[in-house]
């Protein structure tokens, strides 16, 4: 409902997953293969070869060291000002920049490949690989990163000394994640072994009233307020809390040790990579409800007022020609975005209209008649430019 009181759409929030589901199965690409833009780019295997396999530790290390690189090349890119989605090297290829060894093609495409499959053997089982899979396979967009980069930033802002100690050295680094090749020279000069699974600790822990802040700080802000979802992800988190000896927090292995009739003291925390992936499925959740919501007003926005149902079996059957009928205009979309974000302004609405408006008209249709408004489609190509869907 708008702030005018004109019901846009009568439906319970439970219903618009089921709906969501069936435009999602309606959407599904037989062809495309996991990561198929970054296997893309990859050599293919040769009949009966075996796939490479390395150490956990030297997965470990490589998912940490393209992920900071990823993030350091984001957040540079944000402070100059420069943060034009269209033109960032996206993560898949930032992984394949990343492994480049000129001397040496093939064996950079064999890291590539034991990359590609050291992360599809444990994602799901690992909570990191998980994560670095969905980057890699990049089907969730620029949003998904975003939102990503912003609430690590969070995180590492918050947990100070307990994120830099537990990480070492290597990671502080800037150079260190540039790319494999400098990752390697950095810990060589430690005098630590890429293999060696004790150098590169498994498990980050972030003490759990530091998890509790974020949550709150990333779902109960002005982009993003659910006390639902807070309520939710809190409850997991006292699930998944362990106590954690404060020592092991902070690395502190010099601290005066406790006498044996004092036991240590401890920290109940959560696993970094645990606690982001419970964070980015609950987004992924919010971002699928609101693209559901903003679909539907699209493809009634012709008729003013949406019905009080969705009928699954007309909408499989005209979802194609809706994209191309439903058309809305600027005062239409800015009620729309209203709808989901009650803080956004016109002139966001503006540049994400004039966005979607070029992707739908570009010159090579110039010939043709011009369109009297945007479609979802091309809506949903501007808000991933903006990264709408990401904004907290």
């Amino acid at each position: 409902e708008t702030d005018s009181g004109q019901t846009l759409w009568k439906c319970s929030i439970k219903e618009s997953d089921a709906i969501a589901d069936h435009i999602a199965a309606g959407n599904k690409l037989s062809y495309r293969l996991p990561c198929h833009s970054f296997r893309s780019m990859l050599p293919p295997f040769v009949e009966g070869e075996r796939h490479p396999i390395l150490s956990p530790s030297w997965l470990r290390y490589c998912m940490r060291g393209v992920l900071f690189g990823a993030l350091q090349i984001y957040s540079e890119n944000r402070l100059s000002g420069y943060d034009n989605s269209t033109n960032r090297l996206r993560f898949p290829e930032h992984v394949y920049c990343w492994f480049a060894d000129d001397k040496d093609q093939a064996s950079s495409n064999e890291d590539r490949w034991a990359f590609y499959h050291g992360l599809k053997l444990s994602s799901t089982s690992n909570s990191e690989c998980w994560l670095i899979q969905n980057l890699l396979d990049d089907m969730q967009g620029e949003d998904f990163f975003s939102f990503l980069a912003h609430s690590i930033a969070n995180i590492k802002k918050q947990s100070g000394k307990y994120w830099d100690l537990q990480f070492g050295e290597v990671f502080s680094c800037r150079k260190a994640t540039a790319n494999k090749l400098q990752l390697v020279d950095t810990i060589q000069q430690q005098g630590v072994c890429f293999e060696d699974d004790e150098s590169c600790a498994a498990n980050i822990w972030i003490p759990i009233e530091i998890c509790k802040e974020i949550i709150h700080q990333l779902f109960y802000s002005d982009w993003i307020k659910s006390s639902e979802y807070v309520e939710e992800l809190f409850s997991n988190l006292n699930q998944l809390a362990v106590d954690i000896a404060n020592a092991l927090l902070s690395k502190e292995q010099e601290a005066e040790a406790p006498s044996q009739d004092e036991p240590d003291a401890v920290t109940a925390s959560v696993d970094l990579f645990t606690f982001l992936q419970i964070i980015m499925k609950t987004y992924l959740s919010h971002r699928k409800k609101n693209l559901v919501h903003i679909r539907l007003m699209f493809e009634t926005a012709s008729t003013g007022v949406l019905t009080d149902s969705y009928d699954l079996q007309k909408t499989s059957s005209s979802s194609c020609s809706s994209d191309q009928k439903s058309l809305v205009s600027v005062p239409q979309l800015y009620q729309i975005l209203q709808t989901i974000w009650q803080s956004i302004t016109l002139e966001e609405t503006t540049m994400i209209y004039r966005d979607a408006y070029d992707t739908l008209y570009p010159p090579s249709q110039w010939n043709k008649t011009a369109p009297d408004g945007i479609n979802y489609q091309s809506f949903l190509a501007a808000a991933e430019r903006h990264s709408l869907f990401s904004r907290v």
